[in-house]
């Protein structure tokens, strides 16, 4: 197989190798954002989703079956669960696909976990647990992330040094947040203690916790609270970044002792799978050779253990799964990042 392997080049490659990537899990994020879709609809596009053939071939496998089968997760993004949503979930468990809750908030009270939500952030946590009792549905853990309100983003990201008004509207936006800091200690005591909180009381409860961060600079900009759960996702989104820096986030920005994350990919052309913050304008997404080449990067790189050890790479992240093609080509990147790592040995 050689070095630039695309998917035409993969038909070479034995199905099980297609279907199961050696050694690798996957956890894909599923966000189906207001953007894509209302609220009131998302628990059916939801179960479209999970029920969509791979492919339009007769008899072909069901996504959520093909997941099951591969030993791969999602990680959904829930302020609430309703009758749909639950619907939905109740699916993925029958198939024993682990979801892992991924913890956001209404847009008002920023999206993202925060010094300035965390008491918000907490009410979210138990009401998520009451609707999977009520529904008798499962997850397999929560995850948070970890960033600046959504509306403090979409304005960082949104600034024009050719227009003034939108440089204003960004530190309008960091004295609100500012502000709401403010308002969040002064109600409900130190942030970082309650998430501290938060956290053991979700390990007493036997719940498995893990921490979406950003990287290098960006975790120092944007990561808000130091959330110490029990497994830390690193966003090496290099999609957002100028193809010239590119390499720095998987090299030197990278910290291999976390579990790596990949993004941003969509298998719809021309929709954003999570959060317009750039007002309309699309962000830069991967494409499957660029998928190819972080994913030969992490293989390369190997994974450092608690104890120091260097191994190989075992599970990743991908943002986001908005179609079956992205499980798709996921595997087929994967089985020839693999082969690939294997000739250079």
């Amino acid at each position: 197989m050689g070095e630039n392997c695309s998917p035409e080049q993969m038909v070479g490659v034995a199905e099980h190798e297609k279907e199961s990537p050696p050694g690798v899990n996957v956890v894909y994020y599923v966000e189906l954002p207001v953007e894509i879709v209302r609220p009131d609809q998302r628990g059916k596009m939801l179960t479209s989703l999970i029920t969509q053939p791979m492919t339009s071939e007769e008899f072909s496998p069901r996504l959520v079956d093909h997941l099951a089968n591969g030993g791969n997760g999602i990680s959904l993004a829930l302020s609430d669960i309703d009758e749909d949503t639950a619907a939905a979930i109740r699916i993925l468990n029958e198939s024993n696909v682990p979801v892992i809750g991924w913890v956001v908030l209404p847009d008002n009270l920023g999206y993202w976990t925060n010094a300035a939500n965390v008491e918000e952030t907490r009410r979210v946590v138990e009401n998520i647990f009451r609707k999977t009792e009520r529904y008798n549905i499962r997850l397999a853990g929560l995850g948070f992330d970890s960033e600046i309100p959504i509306s403090l983003s979409r304005a960082f990201n949104q600034i024009n040094p050719r227009c003034p008004s939108t440089i204003w509207d960004y530190f309008i936006a960091l004295e609100a947040y500012r502000k709401a800091k403010i308002n969040e200690r002064q109600k409900y005591g130190d942030p970082q203690r309650n998430m501290d909180t938060l956290l053991w009381l979700l390990r007493e409860r036997g719940i498995t916790t893990e921490t979406y961060v950003m990287t290098g600079v960006g975790e120092f900009l944007f990561n808000q609270l130091r959330i110490e759960s029990d497994r830390t996702v690193e966003m090496l989104y290099t999609s957002t970044a100028p193809r010239i820096l590119q390499p720095l986030i998987l090299g030197l920005m990278r910290n291999r002792r976390t579990i790596p994350a990949l993004g941003i990919y969509s298998g719809i052309k021309n929709q954003e799978p999570g959060r317009d913050l750039c007002a309309g304008k699309m962000p830069g997404h991967l494409s499957y050779t660029d998928l190819l080449e972080d994913l030969r990067v992490l293989m390369r790189q190997g994974v450092i253990s608690p104890r120091g050890e260097k191994l190989g790479l075992r599970q990743t992240y991908l943002f986001a799964l908005n179609h079956p093609s992205v499980v798709t080509d996921m595997e087929r990147a994967l089985a020839c990042a693999a082969e690939a790592t294997k000739r250079s040995l």
